[in-house]
């Protein structure tokens, strides 16, 4: 089943991101931008189907720019979300560059699939840059080699650029990009521009419910020393 997503403001996106982290597991990035605005390149921001060809801006009202060279394929090997996927045609060496330009203000998070056609010892590195060209974080994928092989970055700044280099001269599709938007204060869990006791009690709340918007030390599971984490972000301030 394809799927279709309803059209938000980025300014409506995501609460609590950590900063500068980056991710090689898809449950644990949304667990860390849990509003995150999906591209499958299948369909459009209205729910019409994608066409094939350009991306261009398609997805301008997601705030997304695709340099020339960056294309919507159809029914390549093992899309995430079938048919249609995203192939570029830069090629540098053996590598396969992509890249995209975010041209909204808030965008703090970015991660995708890499489509591998078997194991290949090798996959991917997605690098984030502010709009000054300097690098904001980078993951490289964990080359499991599958539809599965997500990566993906939040950082603490915007995000003006993403690109992504594909290390496998077979590993050339890419599907599922990822974006998202969130406060650079993770303690202002209530979202309210302050931090008071009701941040406290939501940070409980998430904890018992077994939320990884909890883990604020990012080791995967929910312990004390998240909310000692907590803490020392809460008693740090906000900006």
């Amino acid at each position: 089943m394809k799927t279709v997503y309803a059209v938000v403001g980025l300014s409506g996106l995501g609460v609590g991101l950590a900063s500068a982290t980056p991710f090689n597991d898809i449950g644990d990035f949304l667990a860390a931008v849990p509003d995150a605005q999906l591209v499958n390149f299948d369909t459009l921001p209205d729910g019409s189907t994608a066409p094939l060809g350009e991306i261009g801006s398609l997805y301008g009202d997601l705030g997304l720019s695709f340099p020339a060279g960056n294309r919507i394929v159809g029914t390549f090997g093992g899309p995430v979300s079938p048919p249609q996927g995203w192939l570029n045609d830069t090629q540098v060496g053996s590598d396969r560059i992509f890249d995209v330009d975010i041209t909204v203000a808030g965008v703090r998070a970015a991660g995708v699939h890499n489509v591998l056609f078997g194991s290949f010892p090798n996959g991917g590195v997605l690098r984030a840059f502010d709009a000054d060209g300097n690098e904001l974080e980078s993951v490289t994928s964990d080359g499991i080699g599958d539809t599965l092989d997500f990566f993906g970055v939040t950082t603490d700044a915007d995000i003006a650029r993403v690109v992504i280099t594909v290390l496998d001269p077979m590993g050339w599709g890419l599907d599922d990009l990822w974006i998202g938007e969130g406060s650079s204060c993770r303690a202002d869990i209530d979202g309210d521009g302050d931090l008071t006791l009701f941040d406290f009690l939501a940070f409980q709340n998430l904890f018992d419910a077994g939320d990884l918007a909890a883990d604020f030390d990012g080791d995967g599971s929910l312990t004390l020393f998240d909310f000692l984490a907590f803490q020392n972000e809460f008693d740090a301030g906000c900006d």
